[in-house]
């Protein structure tokens, strides 16, 4: 009898908590997720049911959450909606840049000109040495009173002079091919013969960079140009390319050459970017103002609209900032209506959903 009793009570709390829990909501049902779940089973009624006073009402189309708003609030929230265009985007190779210092250059050049001046000075000795040589030769063979030993003296001088004319050249030679290790044929030259752009370098109306390819890339043959900038700013520039380099960079592993850009807002040391073009064919797309576009678990997105009233939230993929806008290869399509102005409110609009109800903690 007793354990008839207790199976009896037993059954009766099961019975009890199998009501309660029938009851209650669920975990997921209530809030922002039970009314995705209600609309994407396609009962609207239940997911709008709290919300008749909103102004707008969350959806799904194809797939996506979308927004839908009436025309009136869409005015009043100032959302603007531009079609886009179709785009192509030259490809570029990807380097780094760093201002340098020509101050080494300059020291070079200044030890090259003494030693060709040290040179001058010894070929000018030189010639006297012979000419006296010479003349006292001349003398002694016409038994004149130059004795031996005075030829003799003349010639030593003249032997040391071409010694030492020998010495101040190989000297010469040694700056100039420790300066074409460190610096390359071509700036070495352009130092030494006046050139006109370097002496716009020394002037600082050019600034010398030494630009660094990335993954291992090689350099056109062709490549003259380059676009250089600190960031994607509107402060992006056109650079000349001048030599291959002989030294790597000491952050960045990869092949190096120099190139000469006006100095604006460049400072030595600094380091930017630098889009060297290529002849590959243009790559397609469509150009998304950065306006347009908003952050949201890390990710750029933008808000493209489906009819007059209807809005979905689209990731971006394979996108390049740039000066004019961000280059989208894949994520939107040209033709498709962007919203240029109002995002981030259909962004709040969306989610604002996810506040609980009163109703949803009773």
């Amino acid at each position: 009898m007793k354990y008839a009793i207790e199976i009896i009570v037993l059954a009766m709390t099961v019975a009890v908590a199998a009501f309660v829990f029938d009851v209650m909501p669920r975990s997921g049902e209530s809030g922002y997720f039970g009314k995705l779940q209600a609309l994407v089973s396609g009962d609207r009624d239940d997911a709008e049911e709290d919300d008749s006073d909103e102004t707008g009402t969350v959806d799904v189309v194809d797939g996506d959450i979308a927004v839908n708003l009436p025309w009136q609030i869409q005015q009043q929230a100032g959302i603007e909606v531009i079609i886009l265009e179709q785009a192509a985007l030259a490809p570029v190779i990807p380097a780094s840049g760093k201002v340098v210092d020509i101050r080494p250059l300059l020291e070079f050049r200044s030890r090259y000109r003494a030693a060709e001046s040290e040179k001058q000075i010894a070929e000018s000795a030189l010639l006297a040495s012979r000419q006296d040589h010479e003349r006292l030769r001349v003398l002694h063979g016409e038994a004149s009173n130059i004795s031996e030993r005075q030829l003799q003296q003349a010639k030593a001088q003249w032997l040391a002079d071409q010694a030492l004319v020998n010495a101040r050249l190989r000297e010469k030679e040694d700056i100039r091919g420790e300066a074409v290790q460190a610096w390359g044929e071509e700036l070495v030259r352009w130092a030494l013969e006046d050139n006109e752009v370097f002496g716009k370098l020394m002037t600082n109306e050019y600034l010398l960079l030494l630009v660094t390819l990335r993954d291992g890339r090689t350099l056109p043959d062709n490549a003259g140009t380059a676009q250089v900038s600190r960031g994607n700013g509107p402060e992006a520039q056109e650079a000349f390319y001048i030599s291959p380099a002989l030294h790597a960079d000491a952050l960045i592993q990869g092949e190096t050459h120099y190139f000469y850009t006006p100095a604006g807002r460049l400072r030595t040391a600094m380091r930017v970017d630098v889009r060297i073009p290529t002849d590959d064919a243009p790559i397609p797309g469509v150009t998304v103002p950065a306006d347009s576009i908003i952050w949201y678990v890390d990710r750029p997105w933008v808000y493209l609209q489906k009819d007059s009233e209807t809005f979905v939230r689209r990731a971006l993929v394979n996108y390049r900032e740039g000066r004019d806008g961000w280059f989208v290869e894949e994520g939107v399509s040209a033709g498709e209506r962007l919203v240029l102005h109002g995002a981030q409110m259909l962004l709040s609009e969306e989610f604002r959903w996810s506040i609980p109800d009163e109703d949803d903690n009773l």
